[in-house]
């Protein structure tokens, strides 16, 4: 098996990085994608010069970007985007964003921050003492603020394959109706 990863070195040419996944070995291949043609992994491989057995042997990996957000790492960066919030008024906005459906406990809402903290999307603000506990007060960067924009469009992309095709008994009922007889 086989890991693919991918780094960009100017428009339309990358670096393709395989690794052995048992053996460790790593493999660099330049890449040049002509214009016009999309990306893809496959495309990548085969402008390196490799041939493809299973692309399901490769486990991809070319940027976080391209990984999905969880549902309360998103809910928790767009509760932000109003401004630094501590972390009670995180876990309501949270609620109230997604109506509901996420609730995050305490722990878990520090776990997360502890985490989207070390990767640079939110910072704190500052902290104070209120009623003899501390209270931190946190807010997102530009790069958390792209990353949550990035997933927004990510998900807004793939909403658009389902909502832009009608499907199933009601489709064909208004499809033969529209059909003259």
């Amino acid at each position: 098996m086989l890991c693919a990863g991918g780094a960009t070195i100017s428009p339309r040419h990358y670096l393709l990085i395989r690794r052995h996944i048992t053996s460790g070995e790593l493999a660099f291949h330049y890449c040049h994608v002509p214009d016009g043609q999309p990306l893809s992994l496959s495309r990548l491989i085969r402008a390196a010069g490799l041939a493809i057995l299973r692309l399901t042997t490769y486990d991809v990996r070319m940027s976080t970007s391209m990984t999905e957000m969880r549902e309360p790492t998103y809910y928790l960066l767009a509760s932000l985007l109003v401004g630094p919030l501590h972390g009670y008024a995180i876990i309501k906005r949270t609620a109230e964003l997604s109506r509901g459906r996420v609730h995050m406990a305490t722990g878990t809402l520090y776990t997360a921050l502890d985490r989207l903290t070390a990767e640079g999307y939110v910072r704190p603000v500052r902290e104070e003492i209120v009623n003899g506990r501390a209270r931190r007060t946190y807010g997102l960067t530009e790069s958390g603020e792209a990353a949550l924009r990035a997933e927004a469009i990510r998900m807004a992309e793939a909403s658009s394959l389902v909502t832009a095709r009608r499907r199933g008994p009601q489709a064909r009922a208004a499809t033969l109706k529209a059909r003259p007889a």
